[in-house]
This record gives C-alpha cells, sequence and structure tokens, in this order.
C-alpha cells in the first residue's frame, strides 16, 4: 500500500521508499539462497570444492551478515549503509574471483563443481562458463547500483531527534 503524500510503500508498520523495499527484497532473496546451500552443505569457492562443516560454517557466516544487514534496514540503523555496501562488494569480489579462477584455470574449476554435484547431474563446461559470468557481471553492476543508491540515500537512515 502507497501512502499518497510521501509516495512510500508501507511494511511492517512504517513507511519505507521504494529503493529500501528493492534493497529488502535483494537482501531476503540472499538470505533465502544462502538457507537453500546451507541444507545443501555444498560450496565452491574458487577451485576448492567445500562439504560438510566447512560449507555450513561460510553459509552461517553468510546468513547471519545477511540478518543483520536486513535487520538494520528494516530498523533504520545508520551503521547498515556501510554493511550494505561492503557486503555487496565481497559478494561480487567473490564472484569476480571464481570467474577469474575460471577463466585461469577451467579444469580445475569444473572438477571441483562436479565433485560436489548430484550424482547423475551433467555439468557442462559451456553451462558452467556462462553462470559463472553471467553471475559475477550481474553482481558487480548490482554491487555499484546499491553502492551509489546507499551512498545518495540521505533521509531514511536519519534518527528523528525525541
Amino acid at each position: 500500500m502507497t501512502n499518497k503524500t510521501t509516495g512510500r510503500r508501507h511494511l511492517f508498520g512504517q513507511n519505507y521508499p521504494s529503493g529500501i523495499l528493492l534493497l529488502l527484497v535483494y537482501f531476503a532473496y540472499g538470505l533465502v539462497t544462502a538457507l537453500v546451500i546451507l541444507f545443501q552443505a555444498r560450496r565452491v569457492i574458487g577451485t576448492i570444492p567445500l562439504g560438510g562443516a566447512a560449507a555450513v560454517a561460510i553459509q552461517a557466516v553468510v546468513i547471519i551478515i545477511t540478518i543483520a544487514v536486513l535487520y538494520g534496514l528494516i530498523k533504520k540503523r545508520p551503521w547498515v549503509k556501510i554493511a550494505a555496501i561492503a557486503w555487496v562488494i565481497v559478494d561480487a569480489a567473490v564472484d569476480g574471483l571464481n570467474y577469474l579462477m575460471f577463466a585461469i584455470d577451467r579444469t580445475a574449476v569444473l572438477d571441483a563443481y562436479r565433485e560436489l554435484a548430484s550424482a547423475g547431474t551433467v555439468l557442462s563446461e559451456t553451462a558452467l562458463t556462462s553462470h559463472l559470468a553471467v553471475t559475477a557481471v550481474l553482481h558487480i553492476i548490482i554491487a555499484i547500483l546499491i553502492t551509489i543508491f546507499l551512498a545518495r540515500e540521505k533521509e531514511y537512515f536519519v534518527v528523528p531527534k525525541s
């Protein structure tokens, strides 16, 4: 529901600018994705296939950070600007490095993904190339847009004095 005088949308009993709502959706989607990966207990970082406790530990950290950013956005905490910007930059950097590792040593990365793939899953080099390239480019673009938006957003994070 939109407030006609402010142009802001209501969520959790508060008015939110459209950009903040998009950030909430973006980070909520990231949280759901992180939870799915957590329950799979498999992850590849560069050429290193991780399974079991190592993958779960990394996903637990991702989930905690994402929940903290969501909390900060909902509660209008000033620290969330820096946290959200840092988190999207780290996310984009990891995806960029994964693609760079793939470009340097395709065989090692493909083997790492195949090692963690479910039985019967066919993983082609073309599909992995497309996935890693698109993911890296999209995350870099999203990181730039979020950084610009949060750097320009002045009013939302100002806590009114009582």
